[in-house]
């Protein structure tokens, strides 16, 4: 038994989630647990890895949570194993047992920054860099330009993030801005249905023949 399997194995039900984060991030090498994705919830464990060269969300345990994620399981010591891909449909999911990794509004930060992963790549290292900075990042930040070039959706962007905060663990907060829309209709993809859902969406309309 190797890998997160092997982590799984070692009584990972019944040790303190902090202790888990300080081995899993010793044995990150051998692991692949990110620490700060490790969670406790409904009697399951929750936690991202790299499982056949993807990365994924894997559920341990057979508590009502884990009936809630699509995923193939697996037995591991006779405890079930749910490893679930980092869909679209999970992300909501994870959105609603988890509101951290959702965005909220920015308004009474003293301090924002927009970051705008582009490929939805960079938001773990981003949220690093400011985990101890009295700042609100803005992390799921993209322009229809933007997104035209390089293929992806506000959905796409937004599930980037929440991927990501729940990666690392952040719970302080971020905001998502789907800016610089250059149509009434550019508004209304299935990303930007969310804002009603989540105050943490900014739209900026783009008026034809504008400056902005």
């Amino acid at each position: 038994m190797e890998g997160w399997k092997a982590f799984c194995a070692e009584h990972l039900l019944t040790t303190d989630v902090m202790d888990l984060r300080k081995q899993a991030k010793e044995r990150f090498s051998r692991c692949r647990i990110y620490p700060g994705s490790i969670q406790r919830k409904d009697g399951c464990c929750l936690f991202m890895t790299w499982d056949s060269g993807r990365k994924v969300l894997v559920l341990y345990g057979s508590g009502d949570i884990a009936n809630r994620f699509s995923g193939s399981e697996t037995m591991i010591d006779g405890i079930s194993a749910k490893v679930c891909p980092l869909t679209a449909e999970n992300c909501e999911i994870l959105r609603k047992e988890f509101p951290f990794t959702a965005p909220v509004s920015h308004k009474g930060r003293g301090i924002t920054i927009g970051l705008g992963d582009r490929l939805g790549l960079a938001s773990p290292a981003h949220l690093r860099l400011i985990r101890n900075k009295d700042t609100f990042p803005v992390l799921a930040q993209q322009s229809i330009r933007e997104l035209n070039l390089t293929g992806r959706t506000y959905q796409d962007v937004l599930n980037a993030a929440s991927w990501a905060v729940f990666q690392e663990g952040y719970t302080k907060g971020f905001g998502a801005d789907g800016d610089h829309l250059k149509t009434p209709e550019d508004g209304d993809g299935p990303g930007l249905r969310l804002h009603n859902d989540h105050p943490g969406l900014l739209r900026t309309y783009k008026q034809p023949g504008s400056d902005l």
